[in-house]
């Protein structure tokens, strides 16, 4: 039994005045409330059996992640569990850990955008992670600052689960400490393989940290490693070339590194990793400041390279001679037909 009650399932909201639904801005929200609290009652009864239940953009406070953790004692079917963009904080996710720490079945558990909820949240989630039971395979806090302390519960955690393939962390606060605690775990976690770092302000020493850690053997299960719209720049880019054409290189095949401040330097790095590198399939850089030289540099490393498949290079400040030196390669290659090169050349001149 799955039961779908998110932003898709609501009443639709008009274009214009609510009005045109006969009540006030404050009424359609009182009548979601009650919606809620309809399917709450309904789950006394219904719960014990099913497997999915969505309840994303609900206003859901504490009281009733109160209620939801008490049901989740009866329920041991339940293996996705989204409660994303509501109202509760750390003491709700107090009691949804507790109803869960003994569940054994649930694998994604969503709690993204819940604005309420801080560093007490997550090492709450921590508990859970830790609980010999767990099996829950992805995890997403996106838009939850935890910062650098909550980071370091988590990566506590991971350094001892064995289930979490993906982790979703962005927009919450990290910076360069946060990630260095979740560097540390990796060197030590076997099973992660997606880890989404975007928007924490994580700069060049964050980026080395993390360089460091993918060379570990243990960390060669990640696949996925997203850095958009952080502070990186070459020196972190560099370190992270390093880290995936060194003769130990990683098991990434999807690095997004757009809207950093990656140069000429850090992009003649990858283009140097990208000689050697037989994983890479995706490889994001748009967004930074790479020109003609760092352009021409891995339109020079795409004549050899047969394994990616994905290049994104828009918005960047290249002019013609790195577009005309990366339209050459990707015309004349024979070695990778399957390349697709990213590039919008009335945005690149800008």
């Amino acid at each position: 039994m799955s039961w779908f009650f998110n932003k898709n399932d609501e009443p639709p909201i008009p274009s214009g005045p609510l009005q045109a639904f006969g009540m006030e801005s404050h009424e359609y929200w009182d009548h979601i409330k009650s919606d809620v609290q309809v399917i709450l009652q309904e789950l006394r009864s219904n719960f014990r059996h099913m497997t999915e239940l969505r309840l994303g953009f609900k206003m859901l406070g504490d009281a009733e992640l109160e209620f939801l953790g008490a049901a989740l004692t009866v329920n041991r079917t339940l293996t996705k569990l989204s409660l994303e963009m509501n109202h509760f904080g750390d003491e709700g996710v107090a009691f949804l850990v507790d109803g869960l720490k003994d569940h054994g079945a649930l694998t994604l558990l969503d709690l993204h955008g819940n604005k309420n909820m801080t560093c007490v949240g997550a090492a709450s989630v921590a508990v859970l992670l830790r609980a010999s039971r767990t099996v829950i395979a992805e995890v997403s806090l996106g838009g939850v600052d935890i910062g650098c302390i909550g980071a370091a519960h988590l990566a506590s955690a991971l350094k001892m689960n064995t289930s979490v393939r993906c982790l979703s962390l962005t927009g919450t606060g990290l910076g360069d400490a946060g990630v260095a605690s979740l560097a540390e775990a990796l060197t030590v976690n076997r099973v992660l393989r997606e880890l989404y770092i975007s928007g924490n302000d994580i700069g060049d020493m964050g980026a080395l940290g993390l360089a460091e850690a993918l060379k570990a053997e243990s960390a060669h299960v990640l696949t996925v490693l997203a850095l958009e719209r952080n502070c990186i720049g070459d020196e972190g880019a560099v370190g992270l070339a390093e880290a995936l054409g060194g003769h130990n290189a990683t098991s990434i095949t999807r690095l997004t590194l757009s809207q950093n401040t990656v140069g000429d330097a850090g992009a003649a790095s990858m283009a140097h990793a990208l000689e050697g590198n037989s994983t890479l399939k995706q490889l994001a850089l748009s967004g930074n400041r790479i020109g003609d030289m760092g352009a021409s540099h891995i339109a020079d490393a795409l004549r050899t390279n047969v394994t990616l498949t994905h290049l994104r290079l828009g918005q960047n400040v290249f002019g013609e001679t790195g577009e005309a030196a990366l339209a050459a390669v990707v015309s004349i290659s024979s070695v990778n037909t399957a390349l697709l090169v990213d590039v919008d050349p009335a945005i690149t001149r800008l």
